[in-house]
């Protein structure tokens, strides 16, 4: 979770929709522990780990393409002033 939050899960919605899962998914497994129900709020905090890697992948990738669109926008205009000289 900690890393997914590094990465800025929460400003990217589809990185959010997963941040948010994971989030739901350990506040229910607290519940279920209270309860005695260990097996089940242990499948939901594995669960909650996979969606936090996603959640922190999907951040990443979000960043690493606008970095992208940022070089290709640089060279463009880069390529454009080289051109008309």
């Amino acid at each position: 979770m900690r890393e997914a939050t590094r990465a800025g899960a929460q400003h990217d919605p589809r990185a959010a929709r997963h941040l948010h899962l994971a989030q739901f998914q350990i506040g229910r497994a607290r519940g279920l522990i209270r309860q005695g129900e260990y097996d089940e709020a242990e499948s939901l905090l594995i669960r909650a780990s996979v969606d936090a890697e996603v959640a922190a992948a999907l951040s990443r990738e979000a960043r690493q393409r606008a970095e992208a669109d940022a070089a290709r926008t640089r060279l463009a205009s880069w390529s454009a002033s080289a051109s008309a000289r």
